[in-house]
């Protein structure tokens, strides 16, 4: 099965990052930790099930969207633009012998796909790939706020909190917030 999972839909900054992962149909795992959706799992846990995922060698590819990309598509358009990616980074003789899942909401122009509602809560390779998107947005917005520092990135992670909000009005947008949402949030 290749599972393909978002993260970073509802944020006022920072990419739309989504993961595809690859795991046999009967997939069984030996791990202290319960396997759901990113959201769901703390930070150390999540990044525990990412050194699972390295360790076990289990296959994945990531795509990014730019806030500018999601400014121009609208989040869902950037969403669909991310799996299409992450997808189109697959071998495509991946997919005479995988099922692609995606969780609902995703489409994918041009695959075969199921989709499900709560994907990443009953799809092991739905809820590995939310990991892995969560992971790589989170490092990489940490490594944003080494550059803005006022900003307070590295605990927001780009979510709209009250201290991410007073921050932007107090000192302006950036070019790595989505400023359609910033105006529909703060206006």
């Amino acid at each position: 099965m290749v599972g393909v999972d978002e993260v970073g839909r509802g944020a006022l900054a920072g990419p739309v990052v989504v993961g595809a992962v690859f795991v046999p149909l009967n997939f069984k795992y030996k791990f202290k930790g319960l396997l759901r959706d990113s959201k769901k799992l703390s930070l150390k846990q999540r990044e525990e099930w990412f050194s699972f995922i390295k360790e076990k060698k289990i296959r994945y590819a990531i795509s990014f969207v730019s806030p500018k990309i999601v400014d121009r598509l609208n989040v869902t358009g950037a969403v669909n633009l991310g799996a299409l990616r992450v997808v189109k980074k697959i071998n495509s003789k991946v997919f005479d012998k995988y099922r692609l899942v995606v969780d609902k909401g995703i489409k994918i122009k041009g695959f075969e796909f199921e989709s499900y509602i709560k994907a990443d809560e009953n799809f092991p390779a739905v809820s590995l790939a939310s990991i892995v998107a969560k992971v790589y947005r989170d490092r990489y917005m940490r490594r944003v706020s080494r550059v803005f520092r006022k900003y307070g990135f590295e605990s927001h992670v780009g979510y709209g909190t009250k201290k991410h909000i007073e921050v932007i009005v107090k000192y302006g947008a950036l070019d790595i917030h989505r400023k359609s949402f910033i105006e529909k949030f703060l206006f």
